[in-house]
């Protein structure tokens, strides 16, 4: 029943105006690339779910190639590509659709990654002195950066980004967060040697502008658990736990899950959880010096970020 898809004369409308409260233009053009191909043929919309599921497995495979190794990667990729999990954006072909954001933030993610390596190759760092980015030359930044930008425009889910990267930096470049090198950053310039970081930041505040302040877009924002920030936090880190046991046992999948709404700090499951939170968040910094631990723990909080409700969203 959505005719806007069904012209390319409606594209300026689509960065123009919302989508049933959403503001992602570029899936809205999306649908309308596929309406031209599938008409109202649902093979085509799954087969859109499985080729971007598809291609972003891949890339996964890529991404933790140039963060751990070949062997590795192989074997994650695998698993991801083939986990039960993906049940709600994959098998659902209309979900199928915000694969689109996932792949392009994904895709400057790992652009970024080539970035910083191809940097610290050129720098030949030694001390945190020495660090320093040499970006205006480097075409990993330019393609990351223009692909944040289009991940915008396909999915909030992208604004996670400017954090990914610091995660990613902090992890595998500490030297620029030893405190020699902070102490040097303070005497000399700041933006100088996190300067990487602040192009992300701007185009996130233009974005924000753009959307809540120009086109006056909120989203589908509805209101908190019994209108209490408190309550839904708590349920939220029942959720959170869920996730995790979901991950682990896919089991009884479907696309809408039901976690019963905490009563108060005391509830059984409320305190479950949060010990269960304390113990991963605990070994995670207790073993900060294990990269690769610390990065993959924190990269499954920050990237559920859009989702956790602290602004309450409509499908809890």
């Amino acid at each position: 029943d959505n005719t806007d898809i069904r012209s390319f004369s409606n594209i300026p409308f689509f960065f123009k105006e919302d989508a049933d409260g959403l503001y992602r233009p570029l899936r809205t053009l999306h649908y309308t690339i596929a309406y031209s191909i599938f008409g109202k043929n649902e093979f085509g919309y799954h087969l859109n779910s499985v080729f971007f599921h598809i291609i972003i497995s891949v890339l996964v495979f890529f991404i933790i190639k140039n963060i751990i190794g070949k062997n590795i990667a192989l074997i994650a990729s695998l698993i991801f590509a083939v986990h039960p999990i993906h049940t709600e954006r994959v098998a659902n072909m209309t979900a199928g659709f915000d694969l689109l954001g996932i792949f392009l933030l994904l895709f400057l993610f790992y652009f970024y990654i080539l970035f910083s390596k191809s940097n610290n190759e050129k720098n030949s760092i030694k001390t945190s002195k020495d660090y320093s980015l040499n970006k205006k030359d480097n075409k990993y930044f330019i393609f990351s950066l223009l692909f944040f930008i289009l991940a915008l425009f396909a999915s909030e889910e992208a604004i996670t980004l400017r954090l990914i990267i610091i995660l990613y930096d902090f992890s595998f470049n500490r030297e620029r967060f030893s405190k020699e090198f902070v102490k040097n950053t303070i005497n000399k310039n700041i933006l100088k040697n996190f300067n990487d970081f602040l192009p992300y930041f701007i185009i996130v505040f233009l974005y924000i502008v753009l959307r809540f302040f120009i086109l006056g877009i909120r989203g589908r924002i509805e209101e908190h658990l019994g209108s209490s920030f408190y309550i839904t936090m708590l349920t939220m880190a029942k959720v959170h736990v869920k996730y995790i046991i979901l991950l682990l046992f896919p089991i009884n999948l479907t696309l809408f899950q039901e976690v019963p709404i905490a009563k108060n700090f005391s509830d059984f499951g409320v305190l479950v959880s949060l010990f269960i939170l304390a113990i991963i968040l605990f070994f995670a910094i207790k073993n900060y010096k294990n990269n690769i631990v610390s990065f993959s723990v924190f990269w499954f909080f920050t990237t559920l970020l859009p989702m956790s409700n602290m602004i309450p969203i409509q499908a809890f």
